[in-house]
């Protein structure tokens, strides 16, 4: 393989190389190893279509679109957050992609614990700043394409999945959890399931609102805090050019239990972090909003059966969410 970018390290001059089995906040089929060479620690991620089902899903299947961002130099131009990725090597006969990362391990969430006051600041103030950032950008890579985004856990990826074997982990899942919101909420299901199978609605909806460079997946265990209050951001699995506020709707339905606040107060506290990066929010915020909330219920309500408060609330937004998608 040859790197996208040349650090000049070499992992065969390492003086430590131990594999780290799968991290407890790893739902896909990556294997890490940490390296150490000329004295820093280093992880390194290896994974393929072949292996990971979230490249399957996001339909990264050709040069990674973690390698296109790192070889035209766009983690060098933001500053809201750090990839800390200091390496690329793709290989495009096998598909192998390995990412040479800092280890930033013991500074990293997790994704059973709580997020304090401070964290969930520190996490909306950054993601206001990656959006503020890049505010205006167009695809010029082909990052994930936007209805991607709302099928990555569909029953029609599952059931792609299926014919290859088993499914095991989060594919096993998608397809019992779809059929039980289907006997818990009707209604709910009747309005995600055709968006999950064909979101351009949905797609050609949020077009018409702004869009800035999207990280996809601001989960706890996606993030890491250093003591002088930057934020780690790792796991590109499926960037792109997409509506901002996708990004916070996916952070409010995937870290619902462990939100020190409301969602309501989540959303005014981002807002106002964007504000005051100097983004004009008026005109476009409430459309949008709806918008992205009914994408995050397609994303992710079938994973919320079981929490009768929390699923009641996302079928709120999404009927809000209807006079704007028509």
């Amino acid at each position: 393989m040859t790197s996208v970018v040349s650090s000049g390290l070499d992992l065969s001059q390492a003086s430590l190389r131990e594999p780290l089995g799968p991290t407890a906040e790893g739902l896909s089929g990556a294997s890490f190893e940490r390296v150490v060479l000329e004295g820093r620690s280093y992880v390194v991620k290896r994974l393929s279509p072949a292996t990971d089902w979230v490249m399957r899903a996001a339909k990264d299947v050709g040069i990674p679109y973690v390698a296109k961002l790192q070889s035209a130099g766009v983690f060098a131009r933001i500053d809201a957050v750090d990839p800390v990725l200091v390496d690329v090597a793709h290989d495009p006969i096998s598909g192998l992609l390995e990412l040479l990362m800092l280890d930033e391990t013991a500074a990293f969430l997790r994704d059973s614990e709580p997020i304090s006051p401070y964290e969930h600041q520190v996490m909306l103030t950054a993601m206001a700043g990656l959006h503020a950032q890049t505010w205006g950008w167009t695809d010029s890579w082909e990052l994930t394409p936007p209805g991607v985004r709302y099928q990555l856990l569909s029953p029609d990826f599952a059931a792609a999945e299926a014919l290859s074997g088993p499914l095991q982990g989060v594919p096993a899942a998608i397809g019992p959890l779809w059929a039980r919101l289907a006997e818990k909420a009707p209604a709910l299901h009747a309005v995600l399931a055709p968006l999950a199978h064909d979101p351009a609605p949905l797609v050609a909806a949020l077009a018409t609102t702004p869009a800035c460079l999207v990280h996809g997946d601001w989960k706890g265990g996606n993030v890491a805090i250093r003591p002088d209050g930057t934020l780690v951001l790792v796991d590109w699995a499926f960037p792109g050019i997409d509506a901002p506020l996708g990004d916070l709707a996916w952070y409010l339905a995937v870290n619902c239990d462990r939100l020190p606040e409301t969602k309501e107060q989540t959303i005014d506290r981002y807002r106002t972090a964007l504000e005051g990066r100097g983004i004009e929010t008026a005109g476009w915020w409430d459309r949008q909003l709806a918008l992205t909330l009914l994408g995050a219920a397609v994303q992710m309500a079938w994973n919320k059966c079981d929490q009768a408060d929390e699923l009641a609330w996302w079928s709120d937004r999404v009927d809000e969410a209807l006079p704007f998608l028509r």
